[in-house]
C-alpha cells in the first residue's frame, strides 16, 4: 500500500528576477569593486595635493630693493642697504609663483627730520606689493641707518681734461668752454663738498690746429649731487 506524506511548504520562498531599483542598487554597491577602489585612491590623491598646495609655509626671498619714501625737499645723504632679505608666509603654489627682484620694499620716512636716524624694518611699517593670500612676516636686517639732509643746489665750474702731447712747435692756447657751470643738486653735504666739475678726458695728441668738442660728458664722482 501506497503511502503519502504532507510537506509544509509555507516557508520555502522561490527566487525571482530583480527588479530595476535592486539592480541599480547592486551595481553601485557590490559590482566593479576594485574600479571603485581606485578611483576613490586617485580623488583622495589629488585631494591631498591640492591641500598640500594650499597649506600656509613660510620662505625666504633675498634681493628685495629696498626703496625710502623721504619727506619734500630731503635727501638721503648715506649710502644704506640698497637691498633686503624677506620672509613671506603664504601657499606654496602662490609662493611659487613669487620673484625677488619683481618685490620692492617701501618704507616710509616721511614723518622724520633731518639728521642721522635709525628706522625699523618691521612689517607693520614696511609696504610689499604681495599676492592675496601672502604676508610678509619678517625682514632682513632689522634696522637701517639714514642719514636724512636738506636737498641743496649750487651752480659749479666746469673744468675741462685735457690729455696728451703737442708737436714741439705748438703749444696750448685758450679752452673755452660752454657752457662754463652747470647746476647740481642732492644732499646738501655733499654738493658743498664739491668745488668743480671735470669733463670727460679731451685729447691733444698730434693737434696742430684749434678743434671743437661738439658735446662732453662731465664727470660727478660723487653720486649723490
Amino acid at each position: 500500500m501506497t503511502s503519502l506524506r504532507k510537506f509544509d511548504t509555507g516557508s520555502l520562498r522561490l527566487p525571482h528576477a530583480p527588479n530595476a531599483t535592486e539592480r541599480w542598487l547592486r551595481r553601485i554597491f557590490v559590482e566593479d569593486w576594485s574600479l571603485k577602489l581606485l578611483a576613490l585612491a586617485i580623488t583622495l590623491g589629488i585631494w591631498f595635493v591640492v591641500t598640500g598646495q594650499r597649506t600656509p609655509i613660510k620662505r625666504q626671498f633675498r634681493g628685495v630693493h629696498l626703496n625710502f619714501n623721504v619727506p619734500t625737499g630731503i635727501e638721503i645723504g648715506n649710502n644704506p642697504a640698497e637691498e633686503v632679505a624677506v620672509t613671506l608666509s603664504g601657499p606654496q603654489s602662490d609662493l611659487e609663483r613669487i620673484n625677488a627682484r619683481d618685490l620692492v620694499a617701501n618704507v616710509d620716512v616721511t614723518d622724520r627730520k633731518p639728521g642721522q636716524r635709525v628706522i625699523q624694518l618691521t612689517p607693520g611699517h614696511t609696504q610689499i606689493d604681495l599676492p592675496n593670500g601672502v604676508r610678509l612676516e619678517a625682514i632682513e636686517p632689522t634696522s637701517v641707518s639714514l642719514k636724512l639732509e636738506p636737498l641743496a643746489a649750487r651752480e659749479l665750474q666746469v673744468e675741462p681734461r685735457i690729455e696728451g702731447t703737442l708737436p714741439n712747435e705748438f703749444e696750448l692756447g685758450q679752452v673755452i668752454v660752454t657752457p662754463d657751470k652747470v647746476k647740481v643738486s642732492g644732499p646738501a653735504s655733499h654738493v658743498f663738498a664739491q668745488q668743480k666739475v671735470p669733463t670727460e678726458t679731451i685729447s691733444i695728441e698730434g693737434r696742430r690746429e684749434s678743434f671743437d668738442v661738439p658735446e662732453t660728458a662731465i664727470y660727478i664722482a660723487d653720486q649723490k649731487s
